[in-house]
């Protein structure tokens, strides 16, 4: 007897984040057209920048250029540093104690 062939699973559905509505490809299009010619880096410089990091002998994991990325990344690194303060003890809590460890 022939076995029936199973049905065909349907993709699994995008995981999104709570709060944050579904993007279309357009929606990201009409960003970077409203946003192009507006940035206020120098494309000069980036590419003098970028020159600088190739000839670097020990240059940087990450490069942020740009005083807005710099900007992102203080206000982000502030944020991660004011919830670490505020949980740190219960984060080191989970550490072997001292003297069960010898």
């Amino acid at each position: 007897p022939r076995l029936p062939s199973a049905p065909t699973p349907s993709p699994a559905p995008r995981a999104r984040s709570p709060g944050i509505p579904a993007r279309r490809a357009g929606n990201m299009r009409d960003f970077a057209a409203d946003a192009n010619h507006a940035q206020p880096g120098d494309p000069a410089r980036l590419a003098a920048g970028i020159i600088t990091l190739a000839n670097a002998a020990n240059p940087p994991l990450r490069m942020p250029f740009g005083s807005d990325t710099v900007a992102k990344i203080e206000e982000q690194n502030a944020s991660v540093a004011k919830e670490l303060a505020e949980w740190r003890e219960l984060a080191v809590s989970t550490d072997f104690q001292a003297d069960a460890a010898a």
